[in-house]
């Protein structure tokens, strides 16, 4: 993966570990500013509609949050 693209991850399996390994340098802490602007908020509105499609998504599929239906 490229640096800096966003991605996400959702373990399908309950107690699921993730791990990512990432080669640095590190950037500094995250700041509200570095979020994008059209992700939504940890436990927000809209966010189990959100879940649902990370775990029917297929490799390639793009998330568009206007369709996904509540």
């Amino acid at each position: 993966m490229l640096p800096l693209t966003w991605h996400a991850m959702l373990s399908v399996y309950p107690g699921g570990v993730l791990f990512e390994v990432r080669q640095g340098p590190y950037l500094q802490a995250l700041t509200e500013e570095d979020y994008m602007h059209w992700a939504l908020p940890e436990g927000g509105e809209g966010i189990e509609a959100v879940m649902r499609w990370y775990t029917n998504a297929q490799l390639g599929d793009q998330v568009y949050y206007a369709n996904l239906k509540p």
